[in-house]
């Protein structure tokens, strides 16, 4: 750390001196770097904790309508309320009015915007190439046209990479470069002819004139709202120093699924990260947010609070929500620089945004705190006391991914899944089919798909050496399971407990809270039937005379299995669970499927009864901290299990919680507890 006087910034440190030199950072290290999981300040571990700047003067085409005190009072306003770190989106076509450099008076105004960041003390991460804004197109006049791809216009977006580069270069509040905000939504908006060889080379060149012109700087491409078969995540990853993810559960669907705080919604933030997780990059949630014109007012701080600390738990680099400021209605945005053809319908016809931009500030027009600013200002402070680079000490599920998958094509298939394995208590993780299953694997989930041959062959190996394996509805490894064709369609059946495994108690029936599919199976061999489904008359099937020789229980048919497999245990389900929740809206209150998934999370100390709170049970030089979420619009009360030789006390007011072993927690729509474990 550095030496001399030093002054904290929510989680991060800058000393004295380099507040005094203007940031310039001292001259033996960058200032800025990566370990691990983490963004690292001076070698330690950081969370940003942060928004979007969006002006409260001039949106942001403020560099043409300059008011330097309204951004001093923008600034101050933030500051006050927790935040430490801005991401800045000044506008291509005012940076760079001709290709050959950048405007001198916009960037003279830029100097102003970086002084006075760091006159309250805050970082910059600084878009580029910006040129897809809240539903419009901006773009130089002399830009248009296929900007990955067409050599003039990357000479010019070069040269501006260039002069931004060189003149911020060591600047010690500039946390780094983001290349611009979303440009792969410009892909299918202007129908440019692209794919990720192209994409990948364009970036190429970008980050290698940023690492010659301002070495050391971290750099990232903000893509969003998700990431597409072009713009894929390993592409990105190749060049870029960390991944940017931005999720909003309207744009991506799973508001249509859940409410506002239900759990596929708030679970849709850790899901994204989890996927840009893959490339084995420190992951920043760079863009999330609610409007008002989607939840009432009452739940914006609620979901913002949920998915803030429910990402930092999750181990991402850090949370910036969408956005600082409301937008004032009366703006309209100027013609200048908006090509209106490829810009939403209200921006074509009114120069007005869609209504839902102009109320997701944590700040309104006039810089006074909305109750998301409170709920901001809370969360930063809990991650400011509790730190970073916790470890996790719950057992990891993996879900695998389906072979060539991209982002948009699996995010609600996936979901659901991913839900499931948080409800049974893991620490869920995504991974790609073919890749080696990772050492730390308690289990692993393949959710109603048949594997690829590479895809099986790392799974085989899994299981050999003693892993844990859940497949439902394709069997690719119960050699003792006979699966036929034919399925048969019941409505919400209830699934009996034939032998007790993971949660479920014997003879308990479970609900399934969709119209399930089942295959029928035989069995044989090392066989065990977990699941069975009640004797035939007592179900509604849509089959006549199903042929009963393939059912392997007297007392039904059996649904859920399992098998050995080398020195591993197998889990099929003869069922298509998974795609049957997957359309299904809120399916929870009514469906014991998390006690199927429970069968994957191995023996463990500590647990909670109910599916509605997500857990984390983390350490840290000698201490044990255990974090609770209420991903529900309810009151949850459950029994926090803390296993033998241990007492929780609250992590802020030091409060002894309940008795030795077990407590009792109560936690409001979105609440959040924080315990410290202790020995009695």
């Amino acid at each position: 750390m550095p030496a001399g006087p030093v002054k904290h910034i929510g989680c991060l440190v800058l000393t004295a001196t380099a507040l005094a030199c203007g940031g310039v950072p001292m001259q033996d290290e960058p200032a800025w770097g990566i370990r691990g999981r983490h963004l690292t300040l001076d070698g330690e571990p950081v969370f940003l904790s942060g928004v979007n700047y969006v002006p409260s003067r001039g949106w942001l085409t403020h560099l043409d309508s300059w008011d330097a005190d309204a951004v001093d009072r923008d600034f101050e306003g933030l500051k006050r309320v927790g935040v430490n770190a801005v991401r800045y989106l000044p506008l291509w076509h005012q940076l760079q009015p001709t290709p050959e450099r950048a405007d001198p008076t916009s960037l003279d105004r830029l100097d102003k915007v970086i002084e006075l960041a760091e006159k309250h003390g805050l970082f910059v991460q600084l878009g580029i190439l910006n040129s897809w804004m809240s539903g419009g197109t901006f773009l130089p006049s002399w830009a248009h046209g296929n900007l990955f791809k067409d050599p003039a216009i990357i000479a010019g977006e070069l040269a501006l990479v260039r002069d931004l580069a060189q003149r911020y270069a060591g600047r010690r509040a500039l946390q780094g470069f983001d290349i611009g905000n979303e440009l792969n939504v410009l892909e299918g908006r202007m129908n440019l002819d692209l794919d990720s060889i192209a994409v990948e080379a364009w970036q190429a060149q970008i980050v290698d004139s940023l690492r010659r012109h301002a070495p050391g700087s971290l750099i990232v491409n903000g893509v969003g709202t998700g990431y597409s078969e072009s713009f894929n995540i390993d592409s990105i990853a190749r060049s870029t120093d960390y991944m940017a993810a931005h999720s909003y559960p309207y744009f991506h669907g799973t508001s249509r699924l859940d409410p506002w705080l239900g759990q596929r919604t708030t679970y849709s933030t850790n899901y994204i990260v989890s996927w840009a997780e893959m490339t084995g990059k420190p992951v920043l949630m760079q863009e999330l947010g609610a409007s008002q014109q989607w939840v009432p007012p009452g739940n914006v701080p609620k979901y913002l609070r949920l998915t803030f600390l429910s990402n930092w738990l999750e181990g991402a680099a850090g949370y910036l929500w969408w956005c600082s400021h409301d937008i004032d209605p009366s703006f309209a945005v100027p013609d200048e620089g908006l090509y209106k053809e490829y810009s939403t319908a209200r921006l074509q016809r009114e120069n007005k945004f869609n209504e839902l931009n102009y109320d997701m500030g944590i700040l309104d027009s006039d810089n006074r705190p909305k109750p998301a600013a409170a709920a901001f200002e809370r969360s930063t402070g809990i991650v400011e006391e509790l730190g970073v680079d916790w470890t996790n000490r719950l057992p990891v599920c993996y879900v695998l991914v389906p072979e060539g998958s991209d982002y948009e094509s699996t995010m609600i298939q996936l979901i659901t899944p991913f839900v499931l394995a948080k409800q049974a208590h893991m620490d869920v993780k995504l991974l790609n089919e073919g890749a080696a299953v990772p050492s730390d694997a308690a289990s692993l989930v393949i959710p109603g798909f048949r594997l690829s041959p590479e895809g099986r062959s790392q799974v085989e190996r899994y299981l050999s050496a003693g892993g844990t394996v859940y497949q439902s509805y394709f069997n690719d490894f119960g050699s003792s399971l006979t699966v036929a064709n034919e399925e048969f369609a019941l409505d919400y059946p209830r699934l009996v407990v034939t032998r007790r495994a993971g949660a479920m108690e014997l003879e308990q029936q479970l609900v399934v809270g969709a119209r399930l599919r089942v295959r029928a199976v035989s069995a044989s061999g090392n066989a065990e039937t977990i699941l069975s489904m009640p004797r035939l008359g007592q179900v509604r099937l849509e089959r006549k005379e199903p042929d009963t020789s393939l059912f392997g229980e007297s007392a039904g048919q059996g649904v859920l299995f399992r098998t050995r497999h080398g020195s591993g245990a197998y889990y099929y389900l003869a069922a298509d669970l998974e795609e049957a929740l997957r359309d299904t809206f809120n399916p929870w209150n009514d469906d014991d499927s998390d006690l199927i998934y429970s069968v994957l999370r191995p023996q463990h100390p500590v647990n909670v009864g109910s599916k509605y709170l997500e857990l984390h049970h983390k350490s840290r030089n000698g201490q044990e901290l255990v974090a609770l979420l209420n991903h529900s619009p309810e009151f949850v009360e459950a029994m926090l299990h803390l296993g033998t030789g241990f007492r929780a006390v609250d992590a802020f007011t030091g409060q002894v919680q309940g008795g030795d072993a077990e407590t009792a927690v109560r936690l409001e729509p979105a609440g959040v507890k924080f315990l410290l474990l202790q020995a009695p």
